[in-house]
């Protein structure tokens, strides 16, 4: 019986190491306030790191309506939704010192819709944000992690340890 209870240990174990499964928070970091508003309404945003200091634990904070909420977060893409609205306020956190060069993109949604895209650079002293066509943008691609996967694949293998174990036992 102990071997079926280590392995499903040494599972939970191996899935705290993997990316995205495990949430931790920074010591350090800075937060910066932003301000979307002036495209109609919008009930998501995205954010993707393109490079430099990455995202904080959470991502997304301080919003200005409290129907909105960090959806999904990690250190290089996060998720925030809410009740459609045309103004909103929020912070973004990064990890390390503020004058820790960044930048990612940025992305307002209406339903299915693009509201807004914009390209975000931090030189360690200031902004530069730069506007993108909303119709063709084309966002970089963002390492989300597929926990049903990988929930098969662990229940798979513990099925063939169990699997082995009483075959064995059998001999």
């Amino acid at each position: 019986m102990k071997k079926p209870l280590l392995l499903v240990a040494v599972s939970l174990l191996v899935l705290g190491l993997i990316p995205g499964f495990a949430n931790s928070s920074h010591a350090t970091g800075w937060s910066q306030a932003f301000q979307e508003n002036g495209v109609g309404n919008f009930d998501w945003m995205e954010i993707y790191w393109i490079s430099g200091s990455k995202f904080d634990t959470p991502a997304f904070s301080n919003f200005s309506d409290t129907t909105w909420i960090l959806s999904y977060g990690n250190d290089a893409y996060a998720v925030a939704t809410g009740d459609p609205l045309a103004d909103l306020t929020f912070n973004i956190g990064f990890v390390g010192a503020s004058s820790d060069p960044l930048s990612f993109d940025f992305l307002a949604w209406n339903g299915n819709g693009l509201a807004d895209a914009a390209h975000a650079d931090w030189n360690g002293s200031g902004w530069s944000i730069t506007g993108c066509d909303p119709t063709g943008y084309n966002p970089p691609s963002a390492s989300v992690p597929e926990p049903a996967t990988a929930l098969l694949l662990g229940s798979g293998l513990l099925s063939l340890a169990c699997a082995g174990r009483k075959k064995t036992s059998r001999s």
